[in-house]
């Protein structure tokens, strides 16, 4: 039975080097994409809920962009506090200030998505950047970059947001590294021609793209997911591609607490399960090699079977995917956490199969 396991351990390696390589090697050594600038018009949406301080960071960032044609669409989203004060105070100094308030009513009660509807048909240009309240554009660029992705067949842009960074938070390093990891995932099935989502922090699309889905409609009563599974619908091989140019990258603040990593993580797994059996593989699979290394290499630990070999091949494996993760996390700005990547990987991937063995016996809810 050792025998079987060493082997199926030597093949569960292989693989993951080969994953590493075929699947984030393109994305992780590829040249950051240099901004030509298009200079086409375009609406920047931002939906709000109760965050006043979040735009109070937010605002003065995106009204000073170097860009010289965009509308900045603000979507009160019903909120209780003095959020939509201080949107009127930006339109009544900024023309290109556009406020969509929204009340509640019965059938739409706080949905999210349908304040995001009425501020997209509010929206006077075709081509459409999102970002959250609660992140920051990195650079006064950050409309140039991500708006020069456009072409007349790539209408779906994928950006990039980091959590910023705090020194001494490991919850942190967590954070960042999950965050991290889930980009290569997008990134680099988008760029083989598979992409399969995106996420609303940093993102953009044209507005045609949003009508020949009927928007929302199908995922509608879901609080969340209009990111995640919009993108899922409307992404294609033709015409979706990826900003990974650093001045096209949002920054995004996080609690740092270790239960809210965890809810992170959850929260990832339940939109993972909404998606199509093939979206979710693209994952489920790397995850699935990451927990057989895990639990493969600590039984033969344990049993001492050909461990000179099995710590040899351990070693092997951390150099060439430490590697590919060290370019990574300089391409997204996180090289700090490259010394850190074996622990980091190791509390992700036992985190990870906690998770999803937890949901896959829980009770199905309606």
């Amino acid at each position: 039975m050792l025998t079987i396991l060493f082997y199926f351990f030597i093949g569960i390696v292989l693989i993951q080097i080969i994953y590493y390589i075929s699947v984030f090697g393109p994305i992780t050594f590829r040249q950051a994409q240099k901004c030509t600038p298009k200079r086409i018009p375009v609406s920047v949406l931002i939906c709000v809920k109760d965050q006043v301080d979040s735009l109070k960071k937010l605002l003065p960032l995106l009204v000073n962009q170097s860009y010289p044609d965009f509308e900045l669409v603000l979507i009160n989203n019903a909120s209780t506090d003095d959020s939509l004060e201080l949107m009127k105070e930006y339109a009544a100094i900024h023309s290109f200030v556009k406020i969509v308030d929204v009340v509640n009513n019965e059938a739409f009660w706080g949905n999210k998505k349908y304040a995001l509807t009425l501020g997209i048909k509010a929206a006077k240009n075709e081509y459409l950047l999102l970002i959250e309240p609660d992140s920051l554009p990195d650079s006064p660029q950050w409309i140039m970059n991500l708006s020069a992705q456009f072409t007349l067949h790539k209408t779906v842009i994928i950006g990039h947001s980091r959590i910023i960074q705090q020194p001494k938070s490991w919850t942190n390093k967590l954070f960042r590294f999950q965050n991290t990891l889930q980009t290569l995932h997008v990134f680099s099935w988008t760029l083989m021609g598979k992409p399969f989502m995106g996420t609303g922090r940093n993102l953009a699309y044209k507005k045609e793209e949003f009508f020949n889905v009927n928007g929302f409609i199908d995922h509608m009563s879901l609080p969340y997911g209009e990111d995640v599974l919009f993108i899922n619908q409307i992404a294609q091989t033709k015409n979706t591609t990826i900003c990974d140019a650093p001045m096209g990258f949002t920054s995004t603040e996080v609690d740092n607490r270790f239960k809210s990593w965890t809810a992170a993580v959850v929260h990832q797994n339940k939109l993972l399960k909404l998606l199509s059996f093939g979206d979710q593989l693209k994952i489920r699979f790397f995850n699935f090699t990451q927990i057989a290394f895990l639990i493969s290499a600590s039984i033969l630990f344990a049993f001492q079977m050909e461990w000179m070999i099995v710590l040899a091949i351990l070693l092997f494996r951390y150099v060439i995917i430490w590697i590919y993760m060290s370019k990574a996390f300089k391409k997204f700005n996180e090289k700090d956490i490259r010394y850190w990547f074996p622990a980091l990987e190791f509390i992700h991937t036992f985190t990870q199969s906690i998770v999803f063995i937890s949901q896959l016996f829980s009770p199905k809810k309606n």
